[in-house]
């Protein structure tokens, strides 16, 4: 929510003489995207141009988990593993446990890999936890991964829950990595590398 744009609109229109009485605004007092609008109610507030600001909503938070990126690797190789990183926003949501899963896409002539399963415990206050998992890709092609979070407690109930799942793709290259490794003597990392 950017707040400065009805007010640059204000400004805009003040400059004519006559033309803004005043700003009426709307707002659930949630300005989270770039500079702090004080600057442009000023300004207005100098041109006589005043700004009563109404707000609307609830000051609680509604009860929320969602799944809100998910980033990794792209591009590997078959039967390496792809990095999948999770990140959950929880709204105020009790203390508990919540479970993260990836999944593999369903194909009618192979049987999928097994979900991985990742718990979290929720302390009970709003924040946001990042999960990691190593997914072993061994099918070529492009495969769509889907990343879900649930809540365990079935006595909580999810206000949004069509954010709780995101999907990423990620494409397996049928061949495999060829890696030369040169050194003047075997030395530890030159073990270690190879």
């Amino acid at each position: 929510t950017d707040l400065k744009i009805p007010l640059d609109a204000a400004l805009e229109g003040s400059s004519r003489e006559g033309e803004t009485l005043g700003v009426v605004l709307l707002t659930d007092g949630q300005h989270n995207w770039g500079a702090a609008p004080a600057a442009r109610a000023t300004e207005l507030g100098k041109r006589g141009v005043p700004v009563y600001a109404v707000a609307l909503g609830s000051s609680v938070p509604p009860t929320d988990l969602a799944v809100a990126s998910v980033k990794g690797t792209s591009t590997v190789f078959k039967d390496t593993d792809a990095f999948v990183e999770a990140r959950l926003l929880v709204n105020n949501l009790p203390p508990g446990k919540l479970k993260v899963t990836v999944r593999w896409p369903e194909r009618p002539d192979e049987k999928s890999p097994d979900p991985l399963v990742e718990t979290v415990d929720h302390d009970g206050s709003t924040q946001t936890y990042t999960v990691r998992f190593q997914a072993r890709m061994s099918r070529p092609g492009t495969e769509v991964l889907t990343v879900t979070a649930e809540i365990e407690d079935p006595s909580v109930k999810d206000r949004f829950p069509e954010n709780n799942s995101r999907e990423m793709v990620v494409n397996v290259a049928p061949d495999k990595a060829k890696v030369l490794v040169i050194d003047g003597e075997p030395r530890w990392e030159y073990h270690y590398l190879a």
